[in-house]
């Protein structure tokens, strides 16, 4: 039998914190509170761990939680650097340590990945399924087999990429436009089916594998940030710099063109656990911009090659 959690609420509702004018207590059989927030505030929600809700109250773009979700990316940036820095000298000074762990992976140093059923159903037509939950909008795409997908943020806009080139059916989601999705284009290429989604910068984006399906919630809060993809810049004597990220469920590399501005992007579709970059870096090579699953590079440099290895990409 579930007990009423005993918390003291007597300081939080007679001195509320800044950008919060009034909190009460809805129910007194349960822990249920309703926040009055000041004129322009906004309020994110997630769990970043079993039994923890974190509740950040912010105005504009000051603070919030995605600066801070930054600044701990940031944070672990500078000390994966340090880390292989440290790890760069060792093979300087011991000849014997490969410098390129992916020697002895095959052809061009790709790994061996077993054969897929092929998730594009024999109609060719992947029906997209969308609904309302409250303020949100739910999308679920339904598949034979479950594709790698990347989300993404680029400017205004909300990419969803899927590794499978099908025929989106979409006839649900025109309902739905309105206060997360602002208007949508779907794009297909030869090996991949994207849907481009105009969206508020307010809007943050849910994703989950349900089966063979993709559910993506698009709302105010999401119930987990993903965790950040490790990203290294590696360089060495007699070899070009690059990057290396680090995550499993690294699934495939696409090449997007972006209809708007008219040029390609690099993305790295994933599957499973959900790894992401928190906010957009930018490096000599490419652009890395921010992502709720996989990775998607704008590149800054012609020869920019981008390949699945095992444990992620470089």
């Amino acid at each position: 039998m579930l007990r009423r959690p005993e918390i003291n609420l007597s300081e939080l509702t007679a001195s509320p914190p800044r950008f919060i004018d009034a909190v009460t207590q809805r129910d007194a059989e349960s822990l249920s509170l309703s926040f009055l927030l000041s004129p322009g505030a906004e309020a994110r929600v997630w769990s970043d761990e079993p039994g923890r809700v974190v509740f950040d109250v912010s105005v504009g773009a000051a603070g919030g939680a995605e600066s801070v979700l930054a600044a701990l990316s940031d944070y672990a940036d500078q000390m994966e650097a340090q880390s292989t820095q440290a790890s760069q000298s060792e093979s300087e000074d011991d000849p014997s340590i490969a410098e390129d762990p992916a020697e002895g992976l095959g052809d061009e140093g790709a790994p061996v990945i077993e054969d897929r059923v092929d998730p594009v159903p024999a109609s060719g037509v992947v029906p997209l399924e969308a609904r309302r939950n409250g303020t949100d909008v739910v999308l679920s795409v339904p598949w034979e087999s479950l594709p790698g997908a990347a989300v993404f943020r680029r400017g205004a806009a909300i990419w969803v990429v899927f590794d499978a080139a099908a025929d989106l059916d979409v006839g649900e989601l025109s309902a739905l436009a309105g206060r997360h999705i602002r208007s949508y284009d779907v794009l297909r290429g030869p090996d991949y089916t994207a849907i481009r989604i105009e969206a508020p910068t307010s809007t943050q984006t849910d994703v989950r594998p349900v089966g063979t399906s993709w559910v993506l919630t698009f709302g105010e809060t999401v119930d987990q940030p993903p965790a950040p993809i490790r990203v290294l810049r590696e360089t060495g004597v007699n070899r070009p710099a690059r990057l290396r990220f680090n995550f499993s469920g690294a699934r495939s590399v696409r090449e997007v063109t972006d209809p708007i501005v008219g040029d390609t992007l690099l993305v790295l579709t994933s599957d499973g656990e959900k790894y992401g970059v928190i906010s957009p870096r930018q490096y000599v090579e490419a652009i890395m911009l921010p992502s709720t699953q996989g990775v998607a590079l704008q590149p800054l440099a012609d020869d920019l090659e981008f390949t699945v290895r095992p444990g992620g990409a470089i």
